[in-house]
C-alpha cells in the first residue's frame, strides 16, 4: 500500500500523496514532525496500536500463550 501513494519514490508520503480523509489518521506517525510520514514511522505507529502486530519477531505482552501441540 506504501508504495501506492508514494508518487516521488522517496520512502515517505506527504500530505500531497494520499486523500485527505487517509493523511487525518496518517499524519499521527508523524514522530519527527517534518510533516511526511516514513514507513518506518508507519509501521512503528500501526505496531503500537492496540491490538497492533508490532515488530516482527517481538511478542505482544496480551498475546495469548500458543498452546504446545501433544505428540
Amino acid at each position: 500500500m506504501f508504495s501506492r501513494f508514494d508518487a516521488d519514490k522517496d520512502g515517505k508520503l506527504a500530505k500531497s500523496e494520499v486523500p485527505a480523509e487517509m493523511w487525518e489518521k496518517m499524519s499521527k506517525a508523524d514522530e519527527n514532525a517534518d510533516g511526511l510520514v516514513s514507513k518506518e514511522e508507519l509501521e512503528s505507529a500501526y505496531g503500537k496500536r492496540e491490538g497492533g502486530p508490532g515488530k516482527p519477531g517481538e511478542k505482544r505482552p496480551d498475546a495469548p500463550e500458543k498452546e504446545k501441540a501433544s505428540a
